[in-house]
């Protein structure tokens, strides 16, 4: 099973796959996800209760031609299948590895198969995995007991429903990047919207998440007084600005235009008039009033501060004819 990445599937062509399964008492399901993903690595999750039942599962899948070495594979027993918080607190372990699995290259991916096991233990697993960029996988079946609603059948076990979580979680997202940036922590913010957009699968989602990274990027530059990369990145965030109404549902793109059109002259004026000017003071004012509202009393002060000296310039130049301080004796 090693050795190669697998190319009868679609979803594994070209891929080196680290599956992780959650274990419960049936061998079957486990089995049919194996020869689904033809993984080169395995992580068991079992249960104390359901961990003997992982030797059964290696002697079925040789049975279908799916050789598991030792090696191949490793073991996270959860102490407890049935509590929630403890099987997330012992699933923290698995975040270690698939990043490290991950870092090895885009051919490098990640399944996390929550088919087995109590409910806590797939909740767990899901609720862990959430934040890793990695392919949920659930087997089911086209045959059921119980006319239909009982177990799947044994031999009609099917891989269903795989699906990037940052597709489907992709609003969760948006709702951090919202909350950081009115918070004014717009490198966090930009920094949020970029991870996501790298992790998801979703073209319309890729476009609305870097939408929101150039969107911070922005405000991230003014803040650092940078107003030149701040005008410039603004361009581009304007192009964007259908898929920045898309992803912030309750701004409409005319609201959106005009607050853009609104700072974009502010920015042009900040990188065009010589320092310091009127608009550069009320930028340092501005600015200090958000280091306030931080918390950060004495880089509020040190903006007052520099605001008080431009004001002092200021009045030099428009009333004196002095254009430099360093005239003044």
């Amino acid at each position: 099973m090693a050795g190669h990445p697998n190319e009868t599937s679609s979803d594994t062509v070209g891929k080196y796959n680290l599956l992780i399964c959650t274990i419960g008492g049936s061998p079957e399901p486990i089995v049919a996800s194996l020869k689904h993903w033809k993984p080169e690595k395995v992580v068991f999750v079992p249960s104390a209760e359901t961990e003997k039942y992982i030797s059964g599962i290696i002697s079925l899948a040789e049975q279908n031609d799916l050789r598991i070495s030792p090696g191949q594979y490793d073991t996270i027993v959860l102490t407890d299948g049935q509590d929630f918080a403890s099987c997330v607190k012992e699933l923290r372990d698995l975040t270690p590895l698939v990043k490290g699995w991950l870092e090895r290259g885009g051919r490098y991916q990640v399944v996390v198969d929550f088919t087995g096991g109590t409910k806590c233990m797939a909740a767990a697993l899901a609720l862990q995995a959430r934040d890793w960029r990695c392919i949920f996988s659930y087997v089911g079946g086209q045959e059921r007991t119980s006319d239909g609603v009982g177990l799947v059948v044994s031999g009609k076990e099917q891989v269903l429903h795989t699906s990037n979580p940052w597709d489907a979680l992709g609003f969760q997202t948006i709702e951090r990047f919202a909350v950081l940036f009115d918070q004014q922590a717009f490198a966090a913010a930009a920094e949020v919207a970029e991870v996501a957009r790298k992790n998801t699968s979703s073209p319309s989602l890729k476009r609305e998440l870097n939408a929101l990274c150039q969107l911070a990027e922005v405000y991230d530059a003014w803040d650092r007084f940078d107003h030149k990369q701040a005008f410039d990145k603004l361009q581009e965030a304007m192009k964007a600005i259908n898929d920045l109404a898309a992803a912030l549902p309750t701004l409409r793109s005319n609201t959106l235009e005009r607050l853009f059109d609104s700072h974009n002259q502010i920015l042009q004026q900040l990188t065009r008039d010589p320092v310091p000017s009127q608009q550069h003071i009320k930028d340092l004012l501005a600015n200090a009033q958000r280091r306030k509202e931080e918390g950060r009393l004495d880089d509020a002060v040190a903006r007052l501060y520099r605001a008080v000296e431009a004001l002092a310039q200021l009045a030099l130049k428009e009333r004196h004819q002095i254009p430099n301080t360093k005239a003044v004796p």
